[in-house]
C-alpha cells in the first residue's frame, strides 16, 4: 500500500495526538514521541481537570504517566507511559 497512515493516540476516549506516517517504508512499526498535539492537550485538560501538565525543557508537553491506546487503521494496541 502507499500513501500515509494516521496514528491516533487516545487517553480513554480523548484523542491526545494524531500523527501521519509514510506507509511506504515497508515496516509496520512507526516511531512517535509521546507528546500532545495542541488540540489533544486542550481536549485532555478538559477531560482531566485535575491534570497538571508540565512543559519539558524543549518546549514539548509529554503525555503524563498512564495507559494509552494507539489506533492505526483498524489495528488497536495499548502502551503505557511509565
Amino acid at each position: 500500500s502507499n500513501g500515509n497512515l494516521t496514528i491516533a493516540i487516545y487517553s480513554g476516549e480523548t484523542k491526545v495526538n494524531s500523527i501521519a506516517v509514510d506507509a511506504n517504508k515497508g515496516y509496520n512499526e512507526a516511531n512517535f514521541d509521546v507528546s500532545f498535539s495542541k488540540a489533544g492537550m486542550k481536549a485532555f485538560e478538559k477531560a482531566n481537570k485535575k491534570a497538571s501538565l508540565r512543559k519539558a525543557s524543549n518546549g514539548v508537553y509529554y503525555l503524563p504517566k498512564g495507559k494509552y491506546i494507539v489506533k492505526i487503521g483498524a489495528e488497536t494496541s495499548e502502551f503505557e507511559v511509565k
